[in-house]
């Protein structure tokens, strides 16, 4: 899968290219929390437009009608 994400600056990129190659949802978790604090906000930044790059990518939305058929019966 590929992702592109535009406008980033290069330290933002660099952030990017780690989260994009961790391997869990915990290894995140730990990543930010021992990043020095002025970092943060771009870590979280770059996650958030990651997972919203990724949720564009699936046009399908199979599973979610499948959970949702069952709270319509």
């Amino acid at each position: 899968m590929n992702i592109t994400l535009e406008n980033l600056t290069p330290r933002q990129v660099l952030f990017a290219e780690i989260l994009w190659n961790m391997q869990s949802a915990d290894a995140v978790t730990a990543y930010i929390k021992l990043t020095p604090e002025p970092y943060k906000h771009d870590i979280k930044v770059v996650h958030s437009l990651l997972v919203a790059a990724v949720f564009d990518q699936h046009d399908t939305t199979d599973l979610a009608e499948s959970v949702l058929d069952k709270f319509r019966k």
